[in-house]
């Protein structure tokens, strides 16, 4: 059920740069009728977690709510296995659910995407219209978890709460509560990041991953960009958290601060300055002198990379305007 407690503290986020200079008063702008046209919360949930391609979606909801939102970002995976990102399940609540209530129809989709599906985990969207109907979603998912022995998790972000931005941090906590801290890794590496809020949209995430990677830092997991369930879920074994998308994840990274004294910084990867300074900024992070002369020299090697490869560029371009659609 719709949490107004939970919805309040995400409006209030301390953490938001708006909010940092404000009175008690001050906060995100307040969900107003009509307002979300460009996005709701359960599409700003979807979008935040269906890069987890080992992971199946369940929409409990009329199928109009899963035609309007589904994939609505290119995200790439380098999973082996069946890529559930494009694919999208609803549970098809009609008239008579309303009614009666739509219970029995999402415990036997759930029971039908386990046994036909076999993923790593189910994330199960509460929506606008079975939000109102109140079916007891959270104790069907629990039964069914113990049943199917895989995580299921119960995603409240019904559309009418608020907009995108709200919905990605509805399912940054559906994650932090029922993922994060479940599984331990064999060892713990010294230099293990999360990266939070970057959706590896067409694969940019795999332009700079290789160059972290170089230097000596371990990519722990990844909310949600080419992310895997087990590893989100030793999540909370990491050293420092990296937000690539700060405005939508800030409250999840702020609240495993508090609960696993994970310390974050705040990045972009965009372009070579930026990404220089963000590499940069995750060293320092460490304070240890090794790591940040590997990471100079590291830095110095791919900068003298991309200039060559810029060459036959800045030749064609020398004396022009350009456009950058991105």
């Amino acid at each position: 059920m719709v949490n107004r407690k939970l919805i309040k503290e995400l409006l209030s986020e301390s953490s938001c740069t708006h909010n940092k200079d404000k009175d008690k008063k001050g906060g995100c702008d307040k969900p107003k009728p009509g307002a979300t046209s460009g996005g709701c919360a359960f599409e700003g949930a979807q979008i935040a977690l269906f890069p987890y391609a080992d992971a199946a979606h369940l929409v409990h909801a009329p199928a109009t709510c899963q035609g309007a939102s589904w994939e609505t970002r290119a995200t790439l995976t380098s999973y082996e296995g069946e890529d559930n990102t494009p694919l999208g399940y609803y549970t098809d609540v009609t008239t008579n659910d309303v009614i009666f209530g739509g219970h029995e129809k999402l415990e036997k989709s759930i029971e039908y995407v386990a046994e036909h599906k076999k993923p790593k985990a189910i994330f199960v969207y509460e929506t606008c219209v079975t939000a109102m109907i109140g079916d007891d979603m959270d104790n069907i998912a629990s039964r069914m978890e113990e049943k199917y022995q895989i995580p299921i998790v119960v995603v409240h972000a019904p559309g009418f709460v608020g907009g995108k931005n709200l919905g990605s941090r509805l399912g940054g906590e559906a994650v932090l509560n029922h993922l994060i801290g479940t599984r331990e890794p064999e060892e713990v590496h010294p230099y293990g990041i999360n990266l939070i809020g970057d959706y590896n949209v067409t694969g940019d995430m795999w332009q700079y991953t290789p160059i972290l990677e170089k230097i000596g830092i371990k990519i722990v997991s990844t909310l949600a960009g080419d992310g895997r369930i087990e590893k989100i879920q030793m999540a909370h074994t990491a050293k420092l958290n990296v937000i690539v998308c700060a405005k939508s994840l800030i409250t999840l990274t702020r609240k495993m601060e508090e609960q696993y004294q994970i310390p974050h910084v705040s990045v972009s990867f965009y372009g070579k300055r930026d990404t220089t300074n963000a590499i940069r900024s995750i060293v320092n992070a460490f304070g240890d002198e090794a790591l940040s002369a590997k990471a100079e020299e590291v830095i110095k090697e791919e900068e003298e990379k991309l200039e060559q490869r810029l060459i036959p560029y800045r030749k064609i371009l020398e004396g022009k305007k350009a456009i950058l659609n991105t």
